[in-house]
């Protein structure tokens, strides 16, 4: 008789490669009709959706399409429909249901039913006006979500309690068009983009994805008797394994978010889709935000080619102009990068300079930054560090 027991199995198995794999390489086309091609394509979006049809290709959910178009189209929500032919004779509503599916193709944007009509278009999400009279039906409320089984913050797509960062849905850059557009009436403490209304956690993969517009939350119907829920869905092209893993993954731990929040964050997502329209060489009509003594104004003019590329030619996908963009490093010290989140785990991901490390307080109050003192001799001596800097923060007492 053996008198030493069974060796303990302590390895477990990798991960398997996902059995659906999705390079989201099937694009839906959206047309400009105002303008001649080959220079009214105004936007794209991968189809990411399952097809509601059978057919062996992906779809885009309609509903989603036909928002992102009106936003784009100025706030077109009682107008701008979508059509099969530039001519605007053949609706897609009359063959596709709102919680429908869009397959890979052609499809014209057309606003006042008139396919002549050169609509102009927002150029940026801090040119575009929140639609406080109107948000539409099927973006809905959310309700209160029950807390975790164990009381831990979690992020709000995987459940996992690890590695999470602060997401802010109005991304912390865009404070200012947060005031202008009178956003603080939807908040519930700060009432400014740190309202707790305004912020959820994300696991620091996740994060980054939401933080470069890869993917947003939307509201989708449920085939079960859940109704309307927000997912996430992708926006990006040749996302692999990320659609795969988590397109139209229902979210959780959503219900203090406000939903008008939600709506800003698609807008600031999909609106900087337009920028090669904006860019390909055409004068474009555009509505731009101004401040005229003090009052806000959101003006439609007729912009050159020059113009347009002076004002929204900035590289990065975060700026609306290099003035702004430069403006706002000089104001918040940063050298890259977006202010949209506050990292809990903090690295130069860019490999653009020194790492450094942001020193808090148990308060969470920002009081050093320093560069890491590792990397800086690594540099030095040409030593091969790979060094990850940390930012302290009890993510339980929030």
């Amino acid at each position: 008789m053996n008198p030493y027991p069974s060796p303990i199995q302590l390895h477990r198995p990798p991960p398997a490669v996902p059995l659906r794999r999705e390079n989201n390489d099937q694009i839906a086309y959206f047309f400009h009709p105002g303008y001649l091609p080959p220079h009214d394509l105004l936007f794209t979006l991968p189809c990411v959706d399952p097809s509601d049809s059978g057919q062996p290709t992906n779809g885009l959910h309609y509903h989603t399409a036909l928002v992102a178009c009106q936003i784009i189209g100025n706030n077109a929500f009682d107008t701008g429909r979508l059509f099969f032919d530039r001519k605007g004779k053949h609706a897609v509503s009359d063959m596709i249901p709102p919680d429908g599916v869009l397959r890979p193709g052609r499809y014209f944007f057309i606003v006042n039913f008139d396919p002549t009509y050169r609509y102009p278009i927002v150029p940026s999400f801090r040119d575009w006006q929140f639609p406080h009279d109107y948000i539409v039906d099927a973006w809905p409320s959310l309700k209160r979500d029950d807390p975790p089984v164990d009381d831990r913050p979690r992020c709000a797509l995987t459940n996992h309690d690890y590695g999470l960062k602060k997401a802010y849905i109005v991304p912390r850059e865009e404070g200012e068009w947060f005031m202008q557009n009178s956003m603080s009436r939807y908040g519930v403490d700060m009432h400014n983009v740190n309202d707790s209304s305004n912020i959820l956690r994300l696991r620091a993969d996740i994060h980054r994805c939401f933080d470069a517009r890869k993917f947003s939350m939307v509201p989708k119907a449920s085939s079960s008797s859940r109704g309307m829920a927000y997912v996430v869905h992708v926006f990006q092209a040749n996302m692999g394994d990320f659609s795969s893993l988590y397109n139209n993954m229902r979210l959780q731990y959503l219900g203090h978010i406000s939903r008008e929040f939600i709506f800003s964050r698609f807008a600031w997502t999909i609106l900087m889709l337009v920028k090669p329209f904006l860019l390909v060489g055409t004068p474009r009509s555009v509505v731009r935000c101004q401040i005229n003594q003090g009052i806000m104004e959101w003006k439609a003019e007729d912009w050159s080619s020059p113009r347009l590329s002076s004002f929204y030619g900035g590289g990065g996908t975060r700026s609306a102009s290099l003035k702004k963009q430069k403006r706002q490093r000089e104001e918040y010290g940063e050298e890259g990068g977006s202010l949209a989140d506050s990292d809990e785990w903090a690295s130069d991901e860019d490999g653009g300079g020194p790492k450094r490390v942001r020193l808090q307080n148990h308060g969470g109050d920002e009081i050093l930054d320093v560069p890491l003192l590792f990397d800086l001799i690594g540099k030095q001596y040409g030593a091969p560090y790979e060094v990850h800097s940390w930012q302290y923060e009890d993510v339980r007492g929030d």
